[in-house]
């Protein structure tokens, strides 16, 4: 299996790139279609990395790349963007794949840089016989707006879908597509580059469907190969090329032969190329990966402050996102770094590391390759549990814990709970289980257990149920759906009222008044009952700097 590592960049305007890379040889950057990101490019890193050294960016505004400051983003933008890009990278004379956007993106990148662009391959470049209308814009590319009963996360799961269905998409007296409908994985991976993206998806994808897609084809000067599939939206309007005097390349309709055929014309323009120089380092940035031998976890950290460094472990299953606004709160206190453990957020998914135990190992080699000796832990839900496993195994490493509404379900309700917690969220073809997804995360707020539906468990304060809160959670917890049930299942199983009786650190347990989890805390406190008990909520960020000052 080819090594694939992940990492970020930072251009020249301080925008942040995020890109995935192996291989070794020539450079060979990929550009992907919108609205997705380079992770649907694995399979082509995968493919190519034994003669290339594989680049594949997420354009901006996709994946973890940050967007372009301009309010009306023109693929001329992109590509001076790609530029900054490829500066930041140390990188001079590249090969070019793009994939629609990308490919526009990539022609136009070649017109204007001609001397770094040695040669540009495109699979589907994207040609609108008639610019379009602002009408038609509207139509094609709206707002994802989120409904306060998930209703857009089953819209969105069809948007995607139709498109496999009908060119365009939302025009079923239109063409039929000419292609398999995808796999459920490949499906869930496509509403979620989607959710990543947000709204601001139509910004990107209305310049290329706005690109004068002919201009270009008059002042190039560096060798594009046109290429266009069966099977592809794209393929029918490769008569415009040809009508234009350009030679266009059918590739195979199956995705593994034609990445095969586009090797080979690839490799023929690599001559005389320089190998890629190594991923530059660089300043450690706000986001960043850290490598546990094999395996990458996803960082968030502020740095060049003093003191005590805090580690702070996210709502598990969850992502480090969630605890950014308390981390800005605490920045001017200490060094602040957020992880995303195994298959949560942006870490990798490593097998059989949906447990608590098992995170804890990998966050703690992360620590170690961070060279964090000593620091105060923060865990909230199950990130809670984490702290308390990290804590009992390294106990000289951490000064002090802040629990925030730690799970400590009691002992003879655990096992029970564990089992029926979650529910199921296996990818359905109907896109049902988006919904269910979504009402798991509102009844969290709103009953205790969540499923319980009854007058005895209703949340006695008032529940944040925010449509932008939950569609956050919603989001970030369809990046690794499959393992939701069972990372809860071992964060509901974990013996953690017993751990932190045994915990020799100073301890400060709150919660706020309508967190899910605060009909835990009773019993979080009669464990410890030494804790500091932590006044959350609006304060919560005051209370524990002054936990930690005090210490």
């Amino acid at each position: 299996m080819t090594a694939i590592t992940r990492h970020f960049a930072y251009t020249r305007r301080g925008r942040r790139v995020h890109y995935r890379r192996a291989g070794s040889g020539p450079p060979l950057v990929l550009l992907h279609a919108s609205p997705s990101s380079s992770r649907v490019q694995i399979p082509l890193i995968e493919a190519w990395a034994h003669r290339f050294t594989v680049i594949a960016l997420d354009t901006p505004g996709f994946g973890l790349s940050e967007p372009l400051p301009e309010a009306d983003v023109e693929i001329a933008d992109l590509a001076e963007a790609l530029a900054e890009t490829l500066d930041a990278l140390d990188l001079g004379r590249v090969l070019l794949y793009g994939r629609h956007t990308g490919g526009s993106i990539a022609v136009e990148f070649a017109r204007r840089h001609p001397q770094r662009a040695a040669f540009v391959l495109t699979d589907g470049y994207t040609i609108t016989p008639q610019l379009p209308s602002a009408t038609y814009l509207e139509a094609y590319l709206p707002p994802i707006v989120p409904r306060w009963d998930g209703g857009h996360l089953l819209w969105l799961w069809h948007r995607y879908r139709e498109q496999f269905v009908f060119w365009p998409w939302n025009n079923p007296a239109g063409e039929r597509a000419d292609t398999d409908l995808p796999a459920l994985a490949d499906l869930q991976r496509g509403v979620v580059e989607f959710l990543e993206a947000g709204s601001g998806y139509a910004s990107v994808y209305a310049a290329a469907l706005r690109y004068r897609w002919d201009e270009p084809l008059r002042h190039l000067t560096t060798p594009v190969c046109f290429g266009v599939r069966p099977g592809d939206s794209q393929f029918r309007k490769a008569d415009y090329l040809r009508t234009a005097g350009i030679e266009v390349e059918v590739l195979p309709r199956a995705a593994k032969e034609a990445a095969r055929h586009e090797l080979a014309i690839l490799e023929k323009h690599a001559a005389g190329l320089r190998s890629a120089p190594a991923a530059p380092s660089g300043p450690p940035g706000a986001m960043d990966y850290v490598d546990i031998g094999g395996s990458q976890i996803l960082l968030r950290r502020n740095d060049g402050k003093s003191g005590l460094p805090l580690v702070m472990l996210p709502p598990l299953p969850g992502g480090s996102d969630q605890v950014v606004p308390l981390m800005h709160a605490l920045e001017s206190s200490r060094p602040i770094i957020a992880l995303d453990p195994p298959g949560n957020g942006y870490s990798d998914d490593i097998a059989g590391a949906a447990s608590v135990p098992a995170w804890a190992d990998a966050i703690s080699t992360a620590l170690d390759r961070l060279g964090i000796d000593r620091a105060a832990l923060y865990g909230c839900h199950g990130g809670a549990a984490l702290a308390a496993e990290l804590a009992q195994a390294s106990p000289g490493r951490f000064a002090s814990i802040v629990l925030d509404a730690p799970t400590t379900v009691p002992a003879p309700q655990r096992d029970a709970l564990a089992a029926r917690y979650c529910p199921q969220l296996t990818p359905r073809w109907d896109g049902s289980h988006l919904v269910s997804l979504w009402h798991f995360v509102r009844d969290q707020r709103l009953w205790w257990p969540w499923f319980s539906h009854d007058r005895a468990g209703i949340h006695p304060s008032r529940p944040d149920i925010d449509v932008e809160s939950l569609h956050r959670e919603a989001s970030l917890l369809a990046l690794n759906i499959e393992s939701v049930a069972p990372s809860w299942e071992s964060v509901l199983r974990y013996p953690l009222a017993e751990r932190l009786r045994s915990l020799p650190q100073p301890l400060m347990i709150g919660a706020d008044a309508n967190d899910s989890f605060a009909p835990c805390l009773e019993v979080a406190r009669a464990c410890r009952p030494d804790a500091v008990q932590g006044a959350f909520g609006a304060g919560k960020h005051a209370a524990i700097r002054a936990f930690l000052r005090g210490l």
